[in-house]
């Protein structure tokens, strides 16, 4: 009976950690595309607004602040989809010439430094944007725009990224681990040949 029990705990443990996964492969996909959405509206806010602004000496209002906030949304939303998609930029001259099992060890180490940076930024961003919100902060143009948005987008973002630090942490981890104990059962496996 509590054998039973046991493989029921474990069976849904296991249900739960994936629903977690997948949900939050959902949010980091759909961050990824409101990122792309952001793009496209930027784009469609800048052209009329230049073309107005040099050909008819009419800028568009508010186009300069709407475009603040879409910039926040597009670089901070746009990082933990690009980091899972192995997207960022990195200079591989050192770590394309080691074993794997180091390569990945250089993984980690960098993955790890950007956790640490990432997560002051998602904790200072954070506290940023509880105070803007609490303050009702506005940037000053031609319009009153509200900056809590952006604020409150950066700490988000910055927080996923955290999120999919780990996991790729843990996944290189777990690859460096499993290619050992790879390599050590064919050593095994050769001395046993040998006898």
């Amino acid at each position: 009976m509590r054998i039973k029990r046991l493989k029921r705990l474990r069976l849904t443990k296991k249900k739960t950690v994936h629903a977690i996964g997948e949900l939050y492969k959902l949010v980091r996909y759909s961050s990824g595309i409101a990122a792309s959405i952001c793009i496209f509206i930027m784009v469609c806010t800048i052209v009329p607004d230049s073309i107005g602004r040099y050909f008819f000496s009419r800028p568009i209002y508010g186009t300069l602040e709407l475009n603040t906030l879409l910039m926040s949304a597009i670089v901070f939303l746009s990082l933990a989809w690009t980091q899972s998609q192995r997207g960022h930029v990195r200079v591989e001259v050192l770590i394309s010439r080691v074993r794997p099992t180091l390569h990945g060890i250089f993984n980690i180490i960098c993955w790890t430094l950007g956790f640490v940076l990432f997560l002051a930024i998602t904790i200072g961003g954070t506290q940023e944007a509880i105070r803007s919100v609490m303050i009702g902060e506005n940037l000053w143009g031609v319009e009153k725009f509200p900056l809590w948005p952006g604020k409150i987008l950066a700490a988000f973002g910055s927080g996923l990224l955290c999120v999919q630090f780990l996991i790729d942490i843990g996944a290189e981890a777990i690859g460096i681990f499993s290619h050992k104990a790879t390599e050590n059962e064919a050593a095994r496996e050769t001395e046993g040949r040998k006898e």
